[in-house]
């Protein structure tokens, strides 16, 4: 009689515990016979680059921007200067006509360097290569010490109207970012 009453009891317990599973979703799979069979489902992803902002940061690093000019070679027997290798302007030290732009930027980006000169000097022009635009790459994936970069170089041309005893300013350069 005891072993009536546990079974039925036990029965009775399973019949509480036993629920039915049914998948009425879209998209789903049903599987008529658990043991043995397997579901499965794409796992799909979407890349939201509407939630990263960029983050812009950039360096700019300047060369002093001084230089130095040189009317040549004098020649006392015409009293000219001699057009020879030595006439010209040349940068005051090393670098001093480069900036460098680093993109530590998320996203590309585009720099322009350009020379405007002073109307006090008009004399003297300059020219920045690279002239047009350039895209400097993100700097995602990069270390930062070899960040993407770009070196714009000043070169000056033409002859100061008079002497110039100090450095003076004669133009003016700036960078634009895009």
């Amino acid at each position: 009689m005891k072993k009536f009453i546990t079974t039925i009891a036990a029965l009775s317990a399973m019949a509480v515990l036993s629920v039915s599973a049914f998948a009425a979703a879209a998209g789903s799979d049903t599987i008529d016979d658990a043991i043995g069979e397997n579901g499965s489902h794409d796992v799909e992803v979407k890349y939201d680059d509407s939630t990263n902002k960029t983050v812009y940061s950039v360096d700019i690093v300047w060369g002093a921007m001084q230089f130095n000019y040189s009317a040549g070679t004098w020649d006392p027997d015409t009293h000219t200067y001699a057009a020879d290798g030595n006439a010209g302007f040349t940068p005051a030290a090393e670098n001093d006509d480069k900036v460098t732009v680093t993109n530590h930027t998320n996203k590309e980006l585009e720099a322009t360097v350009a020379y405007a000169q002073d109307a006090s000097h008009t004399d003297i022009t300059g020219a920045v290569t690279p002239a047009d635009p350039t895209t400097i790459a993100t700097a995602v994936g990069t270390a930062v010490d070899a960040a993407p970069n770009q070196v714009f170089q000043l070169a000056l041309s033409g002859a100061p109207a008079a002497q110039l005893p100090t450095y003076t300013k004669v133009g003016t350069l700036t960078v634009t970012l895009a």
